[in-house]
């Protein structure tokens, strides 16, 4: 799906304009070491449904390949019980109405390639069997994922052993206690922690929107002075352009640009400020569910 296509889409007539770029920024969260090479680009539509291309790298090398959200929830959902008590990072709750929404696609995406990058670093979830089925499929990756065993207690617990280093019987009933207390005093902070982090992201959240909002408004501006300047000025130049002022196409300054060129530049590069502490904030919140979701 193209970026006009895209637009399209998610706009309806009447709607106020969205600028589809606040969520279209680079992620530049978490974008070190083996993190960079786990990316999730290009949602398009493919037979109906929304699908993303997907790329990392693992101990055979680089793969490669489209990936539907569905795919991404079944992978999510069989690591945590191959995983149980690992805090994996959280992938994008699903929707059914209005998932094929342009903002919610561009945010959807970000979450899942947050997602890849946040597990990366993780050797033993990488060369696992249920990822290397999402990454290197041989047919139907829901129904590969949906015919792997459960795995009993004793399974986990020796792979664990092998994969962490972890050793049970090292640990006496005083190291245990300590370990519980921590806990409880985890959960404890995030009773006080999550209701701030919902505030803060909900402050943040608006804005963002108003910032995106006056991004927008400055492009529609800057697109009215040039059509405004042609339809009342050229009419009264005879054709001379070097006289007027938007649209003289003479270079500027220094600069090998137009003053209309050098102007749509830099709206064209305007960032929103507030893009990456909204996702940090919403990440942190994610992190901190996933904790909480392992120690239960």
């Amino acid at each position: 799906m193209s970026d006009t296509e895209e637009k399209k889409a998610g706009a309806k007539d009447g709607e106020e304009e969205i600028d589809y770029t606040a969520f279209q920024q680079d992620n530049e969260i978490t974008t070190e070491n083996d993190e960079s090479k786990f990316v999730v680009t290009n949602p398009q539509t493919v037979s109906g449904h929304i699908v993303y291309t997907c790329k990392g790298v693992d101990s055979q090398g680089e793969w490669e390949g489209n990936r539907r959200y569905n795919e991404f929830f079944k992978l999510h959902e069989i690591l945590e019980q191959h995983f149980p008590g690992i805090p994996l990072p959280s992938i994008p709750p699903k929707k059914s109405i209005g998932n094929k929404d342009v903002k919610f696609i561009s945010e959807r995406r970000f979450y899942l390639e947050r997602f890849m990058k946040k597990i990366a670093p993780y050797k033993f979830v990488i060369e696992s069997q249920p990822f290397q089925i999402f990454a290197r499929p041989n047919g139907d990756i829901d129904k590969q994922l949906m015919r792997l065993p459960k795995q009993k207690p004793e399974q986990i617990i020796e792979r664990y052993k092998a994969e962490l280093g972890l050793d049970n019987t090292s640990y006496d009933v005083i190291q245990k206690d300590a370990l519980e207390e921590t806990v409880k005093g985890f959960k404890d902070f995030v009773k006080v922690q999550k209701p701030m982090l919902d505030t803060f992201i909900k402050k943040i959240s608006a804005m963002m929107t108003n910032y995106s909002q006056g991004i927008v408004d400055q492009k529609n501006f800057l697109n009215m002075l040039d059509k405004y300047e042609e339809l009342n000025l050229s009419n009264y130049l005879e054709g001379e352009t070097t006289k007027m002022v938007f649209g003289n196409p003479q270079t500027y300054g220094d600069s090998d640009a137009s003053i209309k060129e050098l102007v749509s530049s830099t709206c064209g590069n305007l960032k929103n400020p507030f893009f990456n502490m909204y996702h940090w904030a919403k990440g942190e919140k994610a992190d901190v569910s996933a904790i909480v979701h392992a120690v239960e």
